[in-house]
């Protein structure tokens, strides 16, 4: 039986992608190599974000002046973090963009701004916060997700690109991850012959479905 393994996340955790690439070393280390990765992202629009993480990153130290440079960076490196955070781990692994479809455009404002966007999540938190602090706010609020029609397209984009004779690796929101929840990304994919393991970065814990 093929394995998915679904990384979940908080999209808004400045502390993701050290998060994810921990594990992602972790279970390499262990054996696990995906012939793909599905991101939770269009790729015209990760391109788009990903360009705006310096100006983020200014705009993090200069509300934050006690976060230290290395945070900062990976502060910066939070924005669009779900493409791009298994590149150095897995570079051989195809990508498969689950968002291929998403009705959006990289040039609407909404996107072509979106560092400043993001960055309004931020701000009213203590100027004397660290990151560790910012992450603890973040993964305090509730931004759970009832299963829908997005978990039915990233479904539907991977088997567009895949069947069930490979292992594959997803980095998406925790609440796609949730295999007890009917419909969910996790749930459609363990119906179809998938074995499924979750690790949810947003408690820290590796789950066999």
């Amino acid at each position: 039986m093929s394995v998915v393994i679904i990384v979940g996340v908080n999209h808004f955790d400045p502390l993701g992608p050290r998060k994810v690439r921990k594990y992602l070393d972790e279970i390499k280390a262990q054996g696990f190599c995906p012939e793909y990765v599905c991101v939770e992202w269009k790729k015209e629009i990760a391109d788009e974000v990903i360009k705006q993480r310096i100006e983020f990153g200014d705009m993090v130290k200069s509300r934050f002046p006690n976060i230290r440079d290395e945070d900062a960076l990976e502060f910066e490196k939070s924005l669009a973090y779900e493409a791009d955070s298994h590149v150095d781990t897995f570079p051989e692994a195809g990508i498969i963009w689950l968002e291929a479809n998403r009705d959006i455009d990289s040039t609407d404002s909404g996107i072509t701004e979106y560092s400043k966007h993001r960055f309004k999540k931020y701000r009213n938190y203590d100027i004397n916060s660290t990151i560790e602090d910012i992450s603890r706010e973040v993964l305090a609020e509730n931004n759970r997700y009832t299963p829908g029609y997005r978990d039915v397209a990233f479904f539907e984009a991977v088997q567009a690109q895949t069947n069930c004779n490979c292992d594959i690796l997803c980095i998406v929101g925790a609440s796609h991850g949730d295999v007890k929840a009917e419909n969910s990304f996790a749930f459609l994919m363990k119906a179809n012959g998938y074995e499924v393991v979750f690790f949810d970065t947003t408690r820290t814990r590796s789950l066999l479905a």
